[in-house]
């Protein structure tokens, strides 16, 4: 835990010194950095993978906007005849995901039936799984709300709390650098909804 709040703090560090260098150019920096902006005038796509936690998920969305991201919200588009994963396959063309663990579900074990857990729904899990073999961990952020039951198969998995105070923003802003996306942290500075 400590090794990770140094690294959001390197983020925010990053930040400033973007934000200070920006400030004594001016904001205009000089030609080759206004080509380079230019060029990268096109938002990396960001798959919102996402339950019935319709807040979570709009605060998800509204983050990657504000860190120059394009979200992707299954939800938000048409399907047009497609089944769900033909939906997802046709945004492929994603970078990176953010998963969203929300306790959306209950279940227990059929050993145990009284024992119910709040869960994550089971496309979530599927739709993370996917993202896994075609994106890599490495560009996947997995962020719990609450207190739920996580598959034994995902022992390992790095995942971070989405706390109400928003200091999830700063480890999203943090992975997506560290997947080489180059988020505009200055979207940090905004007070969560």
């Amino acid at each position: 835990m400590y090794e990770a709040l140094l690294s959001a703090s390197d983020v925010v560090g990053v930040a400033n010194d973007r934000s200070e260098q920006e400030h004594r150019s001016g904001g205009k920096g000089d030609v080759g950095s206004q080509q380079d902006r230019h060029a990268q005038s096109v938002a990396p796509k960001v798959f919102i993978v996402h339950g019935h936690d319709l807040l979570a998920r709009e605060q998800a969305a509204r983050l990657l906007s504000e860190l120059g991201m394009t979200p992707i919200v299954l939800a938000e588009g048409s399907f047009a005849g497609r089944t769900v994963i033909e939906a997802i396959e046709d945004n492929r063309d994603a970078v990176f995901s953010l998963v969203l663990l929300t306790p959306d579900d209950v279940g227990a074990s059929a050993a145990n039936p009284s024992a119910q857990r709040p869960r994550a729904r089971q496309n979530v899990l599927l739709e993370f799984g996917y993202f896994c073999a075609s994106l890599g961990r490495q560009r996947i952020c997995v962020l719990m709300k609450g207190e739920i039951e996580m598959p034994s198969d995902f022992a390992g998995v790095m995942w971070k709390p989405m706390d109400p105070g928003g200091a999830w923003r700063v480890w999203v802003a943090a992975d997506l650098e560290a997947a080489g996306l180059s988020p505009h942290l200055r979207g940090l500075l905004h007070k969560p909804a």
